[in-house]
C-alpha cells in the first residue's frame, strides 16, 4: 500500500522539522506540582504487574496532563522506548490505526540505534498496512454499511442508500465472502501483533540492554477528538496493539470523554462501565495545591499603576513585629491568606478561591474570565479585587451574583453568603477583612460613597476606593464585561 509509505515519510518528515527547531530543557524543569513522583510511582506500578498494560490518567481540562506526559515522555527517553502521540492534533484523518502506526514507526526507530531501512522495520510496516487493508470498514471494500442495513434494517450514514439495486444473491455473496475471510484476516491482525512486538524488542534491547523492559506509547488529549475517533482509537489500542511489554498511558478527561461516548451511543448508555473495558487502571491527578498552580498557571506581575490590589500583605513574619511597633498591628488568624511565594493578585485569586471552593478547573476558568475582564476595561485604574470578587460569585452562584449587583449585601444577606462560602480573610497589618465584608464595603462606596467614619482607623482600600470613585475614570460598573467574559468556556 504506496498510500501509507507516503504518509509515514510525510509523518517522519514534518517530525524531524519540529523537532529540530525546540529548545531543549531537562524533565521537570518546572515541575511544582509534584507530578515526577507520580511518573516514578506509575512507571515502577507498571512496571512490576504485567497484567497492567492500559492506564488511564484522568485530570480535568487544563491541569496539566500534556506537561505530565511530555516530562514523562522524555524522562523515560534515558533508558526506556517511549512514543508521544497527540490524538487530538491527528483526529482530522480517518482511521486512528494509520495515525498511530506512523507514530510509532518514526519514534520507534529513531530509539532503536539500528538504520530504518533494516528488514524488521520495513516488516512492521508492512504487516500494518495490510491489517489496515484487513480490517477497514467494509464500506470501503465493499459497500457493506449497506449490506448492514439490507440484512438488519440499520443505515450506516446512508451509506445503504447506494446500494439500493444491489440483488440479494449479490448482497448474501458478499457476506459469505466476508465470513470466509474472517480467518485470514484475523492471521494478519495476528501477524501485525508479532511485528510490533519484534520492534519493541529490538528498543528494548538497545535502550536498556533488556529485551524484557517495556516500551511506552503516551497518547494525549483523547477527550478532545471527535466521538467516533475516541472510541476508533479505543478499540484499535484494545484490538492491535496489546502486546508483551508495550504500555500505554492515555491521558483524559474522562467525564468529557463519557460524554463523547454518549453522543454516539445514546445518553442512557453506561458509558463508564464501557470505558472499564480498555483501562486497566485509573489514576486521578492531584489538583489541590492552589498554590503552586497560581505560580505555574497565573503568572499576573503587577506592572504599572493601572490594577489596584488593595494594599494588602502578602507574608507575615515575626521580624515584621519587631520592626512595627504600631500597637494596632494585629497578628493574622488561621483563616487569613498569606504566601510569600504569590503576589497581590494571585493572593486576591487564591483567598477566593478558598473561599468559593473551587476545583482547579474552575479556578483555571475564573482566571480566564478576569483575565478577558481586564483587558477590555478602559479605566485607568482597575480595581482588581472587586473585579475578580465578582468574576468568582456570578461563576459560583448566579442569583447571589444578580442580588449582589443591584442591591449590594445587607447583613443578613452577607451571613448567609457567608454561611455558604465560608469567607477567608486578607491581611492588612492592622487588620484581617473576610472578602464578602470587602466586596460589601466596594458596593457600598459605589452606591453612596464612604463617610469620613467609615474610613477613619481603617484598612487603605477603603481610602483608595473614596479617591478613586471622585475621578471621571474610575466607576467600578463591571457588570457588562464580566457578564461577556461569563459566556468564554
Amino acid at each position: 500500500m504506496e498510500w501509507l509509505g507516503v504518509f509515514v515519510f510525510s509523518y517522519t518528515l514534518l517530525s524531524r522539522i519540529a523537532n529540530s527547531t525546540g529548545g531543549s530543557m531537562s524533565a521537570w524543569d518546572r515541575d511544582l506540582l509534584g507530578r515526577r513522583e507520580v511518573a516514578d510511582f506509575l512507571q515502577n506500578l507498571l512496571e512490576s504487574d504485567k497484567d497492567i498494560t492500559v492506564i488511564n490518567i484522568d485530570s480535568p481540562w487544563g491541569t496539566g496532563k500534556t506537561f505530565f506526559l511530555e516530562n514523562w515522555k522524555q524522562q523515560l527517553e534515558e533508558d526506556r522506548g517511549v512514543v508521544y502521540f497527540n490524538a487530538w492534533k491527528k483526529d482530522y484523518t480517518g482511521d486512528p490505526f494509520v495515525s498511530l502506526v506512523a507514530a510509532i514507526n518514526d519514534q520507534l526507530a529513531s530509539q532503536r540505534g539500528l538504520s530504518p531501512e533494516l528488514e524488521s522495520l520495513e516488516g512492521f510496516v508492512e504487516k500494518a498496512s495490510k491489517a489496515i487493508a484487513a480490517t477497514t470498514p467494509i464500506l470501503m471494500k465493499f459497500a457493506a454499511k449497506g449490506l448492514l442495513k439490507r440484512f438488519t434494517g440499520f443505515d450506516a450514514d446512508g451509506a445503504g442508500e447506494a446500494l439500493q439495486g444491489v440483488s440479494d444473491d449479490v448482497a448474501e455473496a458478499a457476506i459469505q465472502s466476508l465470513i470466509e475471510n474472517s480467518a485470514h484476516e484475523q492471521q494478519i491482525v495476528e501477524d501485525f501483533s508479532d511485528a510490533l512486538q519484534n520492534l519493541v524488542v529490538e528498543v528494548s534491547k538497545h535502550k536498556s540492554n533488556d529485551n524484557l523492559a517495556p516500551v511506552y506509547i503516551l497518547i494525549d488529549e483523547l477527550d478532545r477528538c471527535r466521538p467516533t475517533y475516541a472510541i476508533e482509537l479505543l478499540e484499535r489500542v484494545k484490538h492491535f496493539f496489546s502486546v508483551r511489554g508495550c504500555k500505554f498511558v492515555i491521558a483524559t478527561d474522562t467525564g468529557q470523554l463519557q460524554h463523547s461516548i454518549r453522543s454516539v451511543y445514546g445518553e442512557g448508555f453506561n458509558s463508564l462501565e464501557y470505558l472499564k473495558r480498555f483501562f486497566d487502571l485509573d489514576y486521578t491527578l492531584d489538583n489541590s495545591d492552589l498554590v503552586n498552580w497560581l505560580k505555574v498557571n497565573y503568572l499576573s506581575g503587577e506592572k504599572g499603576d493601572n490594577v489596584y490590589c488593595l494594599d494588602l500583605v502578602e507574608d507575615h513574619t515575626d521580624e515584621l513585629y519587631q520592626i512595627i511597633s504600631d500597637k494596632k498591628t494585629v497578628r493574622p488568624d488561621v483563616d487569613t491568606v498569606l504566601s510569600s511565594e504569590l503576589d497581590r493578585r494571585q493572593i486576591i485569586i487564591l483567598a477566593l478561591a478558598r473561599t468559593f471552593q473551587c476545583s482547579l478547573r474552575n479556578l483555571e476558568r475564573n482566571c480566564r474570565h478576569i483575565d478577558a475582564s481586564l483587558v477590555n476595561i478602559k479605566e485607568r485604574r482597575v480595581h482588581f479585587f472587586y473585579l475578580a470578587y465578582l468574576v468568582f460569585l456570578r461563576n459560583s452562584d448566579i442569583e447571589s451574583y444578580k442580588s449582589f449587583i443591584n442591591d449590594g449585601l445587607s447583613l443578613r444577606a452577607k451571613e448567609v453568603l457567608s454561611e455558604r462560602f465560608k469567607p477567608k480573610r486578607i491581611y492588612f497589618r492592622h487588620c484581617s477583612e473576610g472578602v464578602h465584608e470587602i466586596a460589601k464595603n466596594y458596593f457600598d462606596a459605589k452606591r453612596s460613597g464612604l463617610s469620613n467614619s467609615q474610613v477613619k482607623q481603617s484598612p487603605n482600600y477603603k481610602n483608595r476606593i473614596r479617591s478613586d470613585l471622585q475621578r471621571e475614570d474610575v466607576t467600578l460598573d463591571y457588570d457588562k464585561v464580566i457578564s461577556l467574559a461569563s459566556k468564554i468556556g
